[in-house]
């Protein structure tokens, strides 16, 4: 079955400006985009070659962003099926935030008492761009940037190894969760607000809190994505926007 997208593309029209980007930047922005907002669907195999034609580039960008994508757990790397977009599973979802809710409060905790005056103008200068930032796909990005400087601040690599791994596994929930919801930023922006007033002050316990909070509101908002008024009205907003045609497994671009 060949698949049909539409007399735009894959990823519609292209601005001029995202052309003074490199290559690879360019590539892996359009990709991520065209993932997390759900125009390619869960189980669609990239092509390199039909990627880079759509796009007008070489196969050597893609082939670097499919590998950071796999990286942010949004694409699988498969040796004999290449690279194919993550399709969501309800309950590696949830095994993802229980073990997040286990050990992010305590590294929050310790990071109250380890954090540097740098780690934490970092992680304030990404939360004033997510309070100002309304696009869902850049919103995601800056979350999973804001989380891993916070992680990375403590000192135990064997912890920060570990939630940077769930973090990367739990990306596309994330993100599946705020296109489908209405106004999810606002909440995620308050937790991350308290989350920094309770480093800056160095009180673990308040950070550890606040953490669980957090992570709890992140499990309600994308477990609600999956209910059934979620994904209609989901459907009836993106009506118009071109989706990938997955029956065949495989992406045909015309």
């Amino acid at each position: 079955m060949t698949s049909s997208l539409g007399s735009r593309g894959l990823f519609g029209e292209i601005p001029l400006s995202e052309r003074t980007r490199t290559a690879y930047e360019f590539v892996l922005g359009r990709l991520r985009s065209a993932i997390v907002s759900g125009q390619i669907a869960g189980g669609t195999h990239l092509v390199q070659a039909t990627v880079a034609s759509e796009l007008g580039v070489s196969t050597t960008p893609v082939r670097e962003a499919l590998r950071q994508l796999a990286s942010e757990g949004i694409v699988e790397l498969d040796p004999h099926r290449g690279a194919v977009v993550k399709s969501v599973n309800l309950d590696e979802m949830l095994e993802i935030y229980d073990l997040r809710a286990l050990l992010e409060p305590r590294c929050m905790e310790m990071a109250a008492q380890q954090i540097s005056e740098e780690a934490l103008e970092r992680a304030g200068g990404l939360h004033r761009q997510m309070e100002s930032e309304h696009d869902l796909v850049a919103w995601a990005h800056l979350n999973r940037e804001f989380h891993q400087v916070l992680c990375n601040s403590v000192d135990s690599s064997r912890l920060v190894s570990i939630l940077q791994s769930l973090h990367a596994a739990n990306a596309l929930y994330v993100s599946i969760g705020l296109r489908i919801l209405s106004h999810p930023l606002e909440a995620g922006n308050r937790d991350h607000r308290e989350l920094l007033a309770a480093l800056r002050k160095g009180d673990p316990a308040a950070a550890a809190s606040v953490s669980r909070a957090h992570i709890q509101a992140t499990i309600d908002l994308t477990m609600a994505a999956q209910q059934p008024e979620s994904i209609e009205g989901r459907a009836e907003r993106e009506d118009d926007e071109p989706m990938a045609d997955v029956a065949s497994g495989d992406l045909s671009l015309h």
